[in-house]
């Protein structure tokens, strides 16, 4: 699953319909305020032997897609088995598994992504990543 752009309804009458969601900020207080209120908003999106979790951290939004059959983790589209990530990050991705386990439609997937994440910080450690 691939998200390239963050799309939200417009509820303005000007009939358009969607504008995209990006990270520059907006020049009207309204607008600021409906965006900072749809960037607040995590979601956790399952299909399959796949589960993706899109937030926002500061002015990024992040996202953190996990393959089940494969026991690999992805931040931003990146492996995060050679990815250097910074503190922040790796909390996000650590704090994914807690978030699992607590929502019983993902409940399946916590112990998985637990194994995975366990796994590949072992190989970060010997590849000299944290």
């Amino acid at each position: 699953m691939h998200f390239d752009c963050l799309m939200m309804e417009t509820k303005e009458p000007s009939g358009e319909g969607f504008e995209a969601v990006t990270a520059s900020p907006p020049t009207s207080t309204r607008k600021s305020n409906t965006l900072a209120a749809a960037m607040v908003k995590d979601q956790v999106v399952g299909f399959g032997d796949r589960v993706t979790y899109i937030f926002a951290h500061d002015r990024e939004v992040g996202s953190i897609h996990f393959d089940r059959l494969r026991g690999e983790i992805f931040y931003k589209g990146h492996n995060i088995r050679h990815l250097p990530l910074e503190a922040w990050q790796l909390q996000k991705i650590v704090e994914l598994q807690k978030m699992l386990s607590q929502h019983a439609q993902y409940h399946d997937f916590a112990s998985s992504y637990g194994k995975a994440l366990e796994k590949i910080t072992l190989d970060r450690v010997r590849n000299g990543l944290k």
